[in-house]
């Protein structure tokens, strides 16, 4: 998140005032003398620093022309400064001139929003503030970089205006290597807040030379935890660019280790920075795994994370445990996953009942780690207490993001085997609290919920009965089938899907929801591989299951199908989908042998014609020869394809388990730039 820094003293110390002085001074500045000119740029310079109240700095932002007169004396004495033809006299005054008129604008630059758009609005004000960072007076170059460092905290817009304008953000890059640690601190910073203005941005100043190096030099050669912090800052912020940026920042040598080794810094701003950047650079995606390898190789990287979860800081608990998430399993080995586990777990437990909602999403998002390999989900199930947590702060926290870290870490959970099944949906409240998520205005929410009722369907007829139980239940998946996300819908209807395998009664009362059938057919034609193939899937054990089905959507089929060569040829294909009335096996396989069995009784047309709406979902041709065991094998392996596919997807990333056809596992990766704290994840503080 964008820093304000806090403002140079100016020399002479603060000198209090009232608004007549404060006019009066005004007055000055329009002398035609230049030491006089200086004098007072530094008497309302000490009037803003000893302006506890904001009074005058409100009188002098109210007032237009004196910000064009203090921002024509920053650019002429920029300008002329550097004139040979002056004398030494003179280029002392306009020195003191244009470090003062500096100072006084990143005073007033500290005064709110409004204040920020004034001074970006004052003709030549962003085009002096550049002029100086080229000055050779170096208490100028700080107050005019930090001026720009709280003026790219405005907003978008301010950050896009400072970007345009000519050198900004060259020049704050070349004052990366200044001697002076204040100036490198205020354009780390400058370059910081720039950088959290979105992708085109990012790249802008990633593509100044030397850009990423000087930043990441900054990392281990500077002595002050300041430079450090903003240096780190702006990495993490370069790092959330995409993937490309996150390569680069993290290829350029040293970046990595020395953004470890900040993780035993004595300041706990540094540490935080220090483990947001590690987790940005990681990215949490299967595309950055090679990243994540990178990082979870260095030595030491694991521990010194575990050991930031006992932190003081509620901060770099959340950081710490947003980095850990963001190692998936399979970039750690074998030790380092058992230290990790071992060592994190019972932090991470003790994380879930901080007074810190963000640290709750945190210590959530890290189980979802966790839970990824099976040893480690053990360790948590066994844990009293743990699940029941869980189950709690989803169900009672009103922070959507807490909301989904939990029904998430719940979902992996749920997603291990039957055993881990029924222990989740034991704890009292747990079926009822992911009903009730169903309803939020969050599609990640809905989608993590929707996908761990999905797994705990899976768990058998009981399970499935108890969930269809809730009031609202089906309804509610119904309505999600509708949602304007794809993610949302594909949850829904492999939660759908899953209960759809349960007795008749169950396939009944899915299909009585008015709109479900329709909406499953809707969802055939979906380009979200996931939500077509769960919607097929659910469509065909519904057509098995339930007669009134076929009966009501046979109107609707020739629609949905294509006409067939030839009536022989539907009837025949119509019979080697739908298994027989007698003994539930399935027809003929051979087009010829189906019509010219006359003992076996025909399917009723709506039946078969409704049985048929599965094949429509691009599994068969029309009229083809397949039976339902086939085609269920082409679901599967359509199925095992979506979970490849669906980390792509707008929201949430599902992953299979090979024993496991219908588990779905939730990973935590964040490539869509949302709202963010002070550690760079999203907070719950924020609307």
């Amino acid at each position: 998140m964008p820093r304000v820094a806090a403002g140079a003293m100016p020399p002479g110390g603060a000198v209090a005032a009232g608004p007549q002085d404060i006019t009066a001074v005004m007055h000055l500045l329009n002398s035609s003398s230049e030491d006089e000119q200086a004098t007072a740029a530094w008497q309302l310079a000490n009037m803003l620093v000893a302006d506890d109240n904001g009074d005058l700095t409100q009188q002098v932002i109210s007032e237009p022309s004196g910000l064009l007169r203090v921002a024509q004396l920053m650019s002429s004495s920029s300008s002329s400064s550097s004139s040979s033809s002056s004398s030494s006299s003179s280029n002392s005054s306009r020195g003191r001139l244009q470090e003062a008129t500096a100072i006084t604008f990143s005073f007033l630059s500290r005064a709110g929003q409004k204040a920020k758009r004034r001074i970006a609005s004052t003709p030549g004000a962003l085009a002096g503030l550049v002029q100086v960072l080229a000055s050779s007076n170096q208490f100028a170059q700080m107050a005019a970089a930090h001026t720009l460092r709280n003026l790219a905290d405005g907003g978008l817009a301010l950050q896009r205006q400072i970007a345009a304008e000519p050198q900004a953000v060259e020049r704050l890059v070349q004052l990366l290597s200044s001697s002076s640690q204040g100036v490198q601190e205020e354009a780390a910073g400058a370059v910081s807040n720039l950088a959290d203005g979105g992708s085109a941005l990012q790249q802008q100043i990633a593509d100044v030379p030397e850009a990423v190096a000087k930043l990441v030099q900054l990392l281990g050669s500077s002595s002050s935890q300041g430079v450090q912090w903003q240096a780190a800052e702006a990495l993490c912020n370069l790092a959330r660019g995409g993937l490309a940026l996150r390569r680069r920042v993290a290829a350029e040598p040293g970046t990595v280790e020395r953004l470890v080794q900040l993780l035993s810094s004595t300041s706990q701003d540094v540490q935080q920075a220090a483990a947001v950047a590690l987790r940005h650079l990681g990215g949490g995606v299967s595309h950055c795994c090679t990243l994540e390898q990178q990082i979870a190789a260095v030595p030491g990287v694991v521990e010194q994370l575990v050991q930031l979860l006992d932190s003081s800081s509620l901060g770099v608990q959340e950081a710490a445990a947003g980095a850990l998430s963001g190692m998936n399993s399979h970039d750690l080995t074998e030790q380092q996953q058992d230290t990790a586990a071992l060592q994190a777990l019972e932090r991470v437990l003790l994380l879930l009942h901080s007074s810190s909602q963000d640290v709750h999403a945190a210590a959530a998002e890290t189980l979802c780690y966790l839970t990824a390999g099976a040893w480690a989900a053990q360790q948590i199930a066994a844990k009293p207490g743990a699940i029941e947590r869980l189950v709690q702060l989803m169900s009672s926290s009103s922070c959507q993001r807490v909301q989904e870290e939990a029904a998430a870490a719940l979902c992996n959970l749920a997603g291990g085997g039957l055993p881990f099944v029924k222990q989740v949906a034991a704890v009292p409240g747990a079926v009822a609290g992911l009903v009730q998520l169903l309803a939020s205005s969050n599609h990640r929410v809905q989608v993590a919920a929707a996908y761990t009722l999905s797994n705990l369907a899976f768990g058998g007829s009981l399970l499935q009965q108890q969930i269809a139980a809730v009031p609202g239940a089906v309804e509610r998946l119904v309505q999600l089938l509708a949602s304007s996300s794809q993610g949302v819908q594909g949850a829904a209807a492999a939660a759908l899907c899953s209960l759809a395998r349960g007795d008749v009664t169950l396939q009944q009362q899915i299909a009585d929801v008015p709109g479900a059938v329709a909406g499953l057919r809707a969802l055939l034609g979906s380009s979200h591989l996931g939500a077509h193939v769960a919607a097929a899937m659910a469509l065909n054990h519904l057509a098995q299951g339930s007669l009134s089905l076929p009966e009501r959507q046979a109107a609707d089929v020739a629609a949905l199908v294509p006409a067939p060569p030839s009536t022989a040829a539907a009837a025949a294909a119509a019979a080697m989908l739908v298994p027989t009335a007698a003994a539930g096996a399935a027809a003929p396989t051979n087009p010829a042998a189906a019509a010219a069995t006359p003992a076996a009784a025909p399917p009723p047309p709506a039946a078969a014609a409704a049985a048929a709406l599965p094949a429509t979902a691009g599994l068969a041709a029309a009229g083809a020869a397949v039976t339902v065991a086939d085609a269920a094998a082409e679901l599967t392996a359509r199925v095992q394809a979506a979970r490849l596919s669906r980390q792509r997807q707008e929201l949430g990333t599902a992953q299979g388990q090979p024993s496991s056809l219908n588990a779905v596992r939730l990973s935590r990766g964040r490539d869509t730039k949302r709202s963010r704290g002070s550690s760079g994840q999203d907070s719950c503080s924020e609307p």
